[in-house]
């Protein structure tokens, strides 16, 4: 399909590697952290050593935008400028976005 695209006459076509970095605060609900809940991960989705890889998960989940979505381990994942307005199980905060971009290819 791709080839059809860079075949279309009247289009220009360039190639653009665009690198996103983002700060994230994530809160996680305190059970999360408990023996159960990590086995519960391990057993059920994946393995992890801890609260840290949860809430890694969590801040890729909000970097990709999932914030409104209901999420496996975590529940629904919210950001907290919404949090008079809405309800989750997962909350997080975006500190910092710094995006660069670069044409690759002409």
């Amino acid at each position: 399909m791709s080839e059809q695209i860079e075949k279309l006459e009247g289009f220009i076509v360039k190639t653009v590697e665009v690198v996103i970095t983002k700060r994230i605060r994530v809160y996680l609900a305190e059970d999360l952290a408990t023996p159960e809940v990590i086995e519960g991960w391990c057993r059920c989705l994946w393995d992890i050593d801890g609260i840290d890889d949860i809430a890694k998960h969590a801040a890729i989940k909000a970097a990709q935008e999932y914030a409104g979505y209901t999420l496996d381990g975590l529940g629904r994942l919210e950001d907290v400028r919404h949090k008079a307005t809405k309800q989750a199980d997962t909350w997080f905060k975006e500190l910092d976005e710094n995006i660069e971009s670069e044409i690759i290819e002409d």
